[in-house]
C-alpha cells in the first residue's frame, strides 16, 4: 500500500503539494473531483484563486485521494496477476 504524506502547514501549502502529489500519481483534478462528487471548478478554484479548501474539505480531498491511489494499485496488482 503507497503511504501518503499531508502537509498542513496551511491552506496555501496544502494545494501546491496536492499539485504535486496529483502529478505524482497521474491523477487529474477532474478525477479527483468526480471521486469527491463536486464539479471540476470547484478545485479550480481551491488551485488557481486566492479560494482555498477548509479543514473539512481537505479532509473530503484526502478522502478521495486515497481512493484514487488505492484504485491506481489494485489495477496495477491485477495487470501483474493477469501477465504473471
Amino acid at each position: 500500500m503507497a503511504s501518503v504524506t499531508i502537509n498542513v502547514g496551511g491552506r496555501e501549502s496544502y494545494t501546491a503539494d496536492l499539485k504535486k502529489r496529483l502529478k505524482k500519481h497521474h491523477i487529474s483534478q477532474n478525477q479527483l473531483a468526480k471521486e469527491m462528487g463536486v464539479a471540476p471548478t470547484v478545485l479550480s478554484r481551491w488551485f488557481n484563486s486566492p479560494i482555498k479548501p477548509n479543514m473539512t474539505s481537505m479532509e473530503r480531498i484526502e478522502i478521495a485521494f486515497i481512493a484514487l491511489v488505492r484504485k491506481q494499485e489494485r489495477k496495477r496488482k491485477a495487470a501483474r496477476n493477469n501477465g504473471a
